[in-house]
């Protein structure tokens, strides 16, 4: 029976997928934020959980070894666009959608602790505002800029500034009663797929249209994320999960 595992399309999320086109796999595609109900609810074994979401499954799933997004720098896909410079945001209203909890609450945590923001209201897209929450796929779109917000800040650079930690984003968690041969087939697919998978993305000749990135745009954005976690990015996640614990967000 094919291993029934999540996949969030996004261009960095990509490479873990490299190796999972064949029978002994069944994607189940969704958005980031929709990936730890799908774990709870057993509609899949394994997903990458955003790192907001991991306090809801850690008692219940387990970490598929060390796999894990992360960047020590510009994420390139978690954009606030502004009216204003950052610092004149107190009391001013953000527009957030539904898809990426890990990146409304980091916002809002640097929003709070880093810039020492207040009353600063979330809003919904539709609603009027003076910033821009956009991450995935979308905000590569807007990495240039956007029409009418003068200012763009990207959250792994404000983070990493921050700490001088890395960013991380989201973590591998699978079921824990996976078969052994099922565990150690999901491990060893995802190592090639960050292997050769992030290989075949920087090496690749083809342009994305969609997301408006020639080739060198892929390769650069792609070799800015990391898939596995080291000591630095196991702060980094620990770091980010104590904030938002404290926050109470």
């Amino acid at each position: 029976m094919a291993i029934k595992v999540c996949k969030v399309p996004y261009l960095n999320y990509e490479p873990y997928y490299f190796d999972m086109k064949s029978q002994e796999f069944e994607l189940q595609e969704c958005t980031p934020s929709g990936v730890a109900e799908l774990l709870l609810n057993g509609s899949v074994k394994a997903g990458p959980v955003p790192t907001a979401d991991i306090p809801k499954i850690h008692e219940s799933f387990v970490p598929v070894s060390g796999f894990a997004i992360s960047t020590r720098a510009a994420s390139g896909n978690l954009f606030l666009h502004s009216k204003l410079p950052i610092e004149e945001l107190a009391g001013k209203d953000i527009a957030v959608g539904s898809e990426g909890a890990t990146a409304v609450k980091l916002l809002r945590l640097l929003i709070e602790k880093k810039h020492q923001l207040k009353n600063i209201q979330f809003v919904n897209p539709s609603e009027d505002h003076d910033a821009t929450l956009v991450i995935g796929d979308p905000a590569l779109r807007t990495r240039f800029g956007m029409r009418g917000y003068e200012f763009r800040y990207d959250l792994g650079s404000e983070w990493s500034e921050w700490t001088s930690l890395p960013l991380v984003t989201s973590k591998w968690y699978a079921d824990p009663d996976m078969d052994d041969s099922e565990k150690i087939l999901l491990e060893n697919t995802l190592y090639v797929g960050m292997e050769e998978g992030v290989t075949t993305l920087c090496n690749t000749n083809e342009t994305f249209d969609h997301l408006l990135m020639r080739a060198k745009d892929v390769t650069a954005f792609i070799r800015g994320f990391k898939y596995f976690s080291g000591l630095s990015e196991n702060k980094g996640l620990e770091k980010l999960l104590g904030y938002f614990s404290d926050s109470g967000h």
